[in-house]
């Protein structure tokens, strides 16, 4: 692909970063159903936390944590990127409510968020031994 094609399709490359990352979590991170909210859970977020310490996974929290630019674009993949994310994992949530192991009136948004933060703020602050961002 030519790179004006690129910039046409995606505008800068922050917004194509975000769009392959997004689709490859997908991938990392399939959404388990063992019949066990506590299993799933706990399944889903190791396999989240593994992934945030790889690079991809460092540089994914790292750019979905940035504070918003001038690229209204970017902006806007950004929110759709977290809120693509959170729709997927509430699923997680929404059993365990439909299967009594979580309260009805739980908030997905709020748990999930509360859940991923510290393994996502702890990776985005991984550096390498140079005392540099990884």
């Amino acid at each position: 692909m030519h790179e004006t094609s690129a910039y046409r399709r995606w505008g800068t490359r922050t917004n194509l970063i975000l769009e392959a990352l997004s689709d490859r979590l997908d991938t990392e991170l399939p959404l388990p159903d063992t019949g066990s909210t506590h299993e799933d859970l706990t399944t889903f977020f190791t396999a989240l936390a593994a992934f945030l310490t790889t690079p991809t996974g460092r540089y994914l929290a790292c750019l979905a944590l940035t504070a918003p630019d001038d690229d209204p674009q970017s902006d806007q993949l950004r929110y759709q990127l977290w809120t693509a994310r959170l729709d997927r994992a509430r699923i997680l949530v929404q059993r365990g409510i439909d299967r009594g192991d979580l309260p009805p009136d739980s908030t997905p948004e709020f748990l999930l968020e509360a859940w991923s933060a510290p393994s996502t703020c702890a990776s985005c602050n991984a550096t390498s031994p140079q005392g540099t961002p990884t």
